[in-house]
């Protein structure tokens, strides 16, 4: 019954669907090869429904905290007195990585809660991009840690990462505004004046985990 329950509550990203549709075709053609079609789809298509799962969070009250915006592993958290390669930036300032894989959530969360002030595509031959920059609405009253940047790479080189979001919007800690396809990467930028609270090689949860917290 535990596992049953843990099913039901599996709620796919809306953008995930086409993706779903898809692969349940693809199981439901591979299926009539071996004349068992009907389970071959049903079974593919949950396994895309576990894929583009949103993930449920338990949502920091911590005002001056910036959670993770993505499941995954920590790849860096470090300082840098340059300026960062694709916008400029407070400088010092924090850069933390978190990579995820294949198998982790695919949904977004917002790390605090933030005012859009800035969304732009990048694309190059490796990767193509979501940058989003935004403003702090959470209680943090210096002006030098009022600003957060975060580029978003899929991990497929011919898509873009999913983020329903546009200038202007407002979002709360933790609430859902995209989805990384297959996986990717995320490179997150807040000023120096936060502390980072993990380590690299450590997982975390989006919408839940603690990356940062105001000195």
């Amino acid at each position: 019954m535990g596992v049953i329950n843990r099913v039901k509550i599996i709620k796919p990203h809306a953008s995930g669907w086409p993706f779903i549709a898809i692969i349940a075709l693809s199981g439901f053609i591979i299926g009539t090869v071996f004349g068992i079609p009907f389970i071959f789809s049903i079974c593919f298509a949950l396994v895309a429904i576990y894929l583009f799962r949103i993930q449920l969070s338990t949502i920091s009250l911590d005002q001056n905290a910036i959670v993770a915006p993505l499941n995954g592993t920590i790849t860096h958290a470090e300082t840098n007195n340059l300026p960062y390669e694709l916008v400029p930036f407070y400088l010092p300032y924090k850069n933390i990585g978190i990579r995820s894989g294949l198998l982790s959530a695919a949904s977004l969360h917002a790390p605090a809660s933030i005012k859009i002030i800035q969304k732009q595509k990048i694309e190059d031959t490796n990767r193509r991009s979501i940058l989003i920059k935004a403003l702090i609405l959470d209680s943090i009253e210096n002006n030098n840690s009022g600003e957060i940047i975060m580029i978003f790479s899929s991990s497929m080189s011919f898509l873009y990462p999913e983020c329903s979001v546009e200038v202007q919007d407002t979002l709360s800690k933790g609430q859902n505004f995209g989805f990384l396809p297959f996986g990717g990467k995320l490179d997150l930028l807040v000023s120096d004046n936060f502390s980072t609270s993990r380590v690299v090689n450590q997982t975390c949860i989006s919408g839940e985990t603690i990356l940062a917290v105001l000195d």
